[in-house]
C-alpha cells in the first residue's frame, strides 16, 4: 500500500470556520494554506465550489476583513513613526506605511466596494440625455 504525501483535504466544520476566522481578522487564504496542518488552495476553492454553507461563510469573512483593513489602516495613521538623530523621519519608513496604507485601501474597495469603494457620479445632460423620454411622453 502506497502512502499518500500531502496535506489534508477533508472538510471538517472546525477547519472551515478556523480558516474563516483567520481570513476576517486579515489573514491571507494563502499564508493560512502553506501551513503543513491546512488543505491546498485548490482544495480550499473545491470547498467553495461545492459546499454552499462554506461558501457563504468564506464570503462573509472577505467582506469582514475589508472591516479589519480598515482598522489596521487607522493604527498605521495613529503609529507614532521613528525618527533619526535630526529629528526627521526616515523616508523609507514613511514610504513602507503609505504602502500599507494604500494595499489595504486597495482590497478594502475591492472586497467591499460598496462601503469602501471610490464613489462614482452620473452626470446626465438634462437637454441631451431626457429630451427622447420627454418627447414619448409628450406625443401620447
Amino acid at each position: 500500500m502506497i502512502k499518500k504525501n500531502g496535506r489534508p483535504s477533508k472538510f471538517t466544520e472546525e477547519l472551515a470556520d478556523e480558516i474563516c476566522a483567520r481570513i476576517s481578522q486579515g489573514e491571507s487564504l494563502n499564508k493560512i494554506c502553506k501551513e503543513n496542518d491546512k488543505p491546498s488552495l485548490v482544495t480550499v476553492f473545491s470547498w467553495m465550489r461545492t459546499r454552499e454553507q462554506f461558501l457563504n461563510n468564506y464570503t462573509r469573512a472577505r467582506e469582514q476583513q475589508a472591516e479589519t483593513f480598515v482598522d489596521e489602516i487607522l493604527s498605521i495613521c495613529d503609529e507614532v513613526l521613528p525618527t533619526g538623530i535630526d529629528g526627521k523621519i526616515d523616508p523609507s519608513v514613511l514610504n513602507q506605511a503609505r504602502l500599507k496604507i494604500d494595499a489595504r485601501k486597495w482590497v478594502a474597495s475591492k472586497l467591499k466596494p460598496k462601503r469602501f469603494g471610490e464613489a462614482s457620479v452620473l452626470k446626465i445632460d438634462a437637454d441631451k440625455d431626457l429630451q427622447p423620454i420627454l418627447n414619448l411622453t409628450l406625443n401620447k
